[in-house]
C-alpha cells in the first residue's frame, strides 16, 4: 500500500513538473526569440547601420569636393593659361639669351677688328706716299724718254698702269702690309688701259 502511494506521488510530481514546464515554455520561447533578435541587432544590424552612415558621410564629402571642383573650373583654365604663358616666356627668354650671346660674340669680333684699324690707316698712308713717290718718279722718267718712245706711251696711259705696276714691284721688296680689301684695287688694272708695248710683253 505504501509502495503504491509512493508511485502515485512520483507520478503526480512528474505531472506537476510537466504542467509547469508547459506553462513556462511559451515565455521561454519568447525570451529566446527576443535574445536572438537582440543579438542579431547587436552583431549585424548595428555595425551595418554604422557603416552605412560612414559611407553616407564619405559620399557627402565627395559630393562637396566635386562641387568645389566644378566651381573652380574657371580657376583651372586660368592656371593652364598662366602655365602656357610662362612656357612661352621661357622660350622667348631662351631666344633672347641666344641673341645676347651672339651679340657679345659680334662685339668681341668688332673690337678685335677695330684694333687693326690704326695699322690699316698707317698702311694706307704709307701706300699713298709710296704711290705719290712712284708717280713722280714715272713722270720724271717719262720726261727723260726719247721722243719716239714718248709718242708710243702717252702721259694719260702712264698713270693708270705704270704706277700700280711699279708699286707692286716695290712692295714685293718691302715688308709693307696692305689690307686685303684695298690691295686688289691698287695692283689690278683693266687690260684695255695697258699701253700697246705693255700688252705685247704680257702676251
Amino acid at each position: 500500500m505504501k509502495l503504491f502511494r509512493g508511485q502515485i506521488n512520483r507520478l503526480s510530481l512528474k505531472n506537476r513538473l510537466w504542467t509547469l514546464l508547459e506553462k513556462i515554455s511559451g515565455p521561454i520561447r519568447i525570451v529566446g526569440i527576443l535574445m536572438s533578435v537582440l543579438s542579431m541587432h547587436l552583431l549585424v544590424v548595428r555595425p551595418l547601420v554604422d557603416r552605412v552612415g560612414q559611407l553616407e558621410s564619405e559620399l557627402h564629402g565627395i559630393d562637396t569636393t566635386l562641387q568645389k571642383i566644378a566651381k573652380s573650373r574657371s580657376t583651372i583654365r586660368q592656371t593652364n593659361s598662366l602655365l602656357e604663358n610662362l612656357k612661352s616666356q621661357h622660350e622667348e627668354l631662351a631666344r633672347a639669351r641666344a641673341t645676347v650671346h651672339q651679340l657679345q660674340i659680334l662685339r668681341k669680333e668688332i673690337a678685335s677688328e677695330a684694333e687693326h684699324i690704326p695699322e690699316a690707316l698707317e698702311s694706307l698712308k704709307r701706300l699713298s706716299e709710296l704711290s705719290d713717290y712712284v708717280f713722280q718718279s714715272e713722270v720724271k722718267r717719262y720726261s727723260q724718254l726719247p721722243a719716239a718712245v714718248k709718242e708710243e706711251v702717252s702721259p694719260a696711259e702712264l698713270n693708270p698702269v705704270s704706277v700700280p705696276i711699279r708699286i707692286q714691284d716695290m712692295l714685293s721688296d718691302t715688308d709693307l702690309v696692305i689690307p686685303d680689301p684695298i690691295a686688289p684695287r691698287i695692283v689690278t688694272m683693266p687690260r684695255k688701259l695697258i699701253p700697246i708695248s705693255q700688252q705685247k710683253k704680257l702676251k
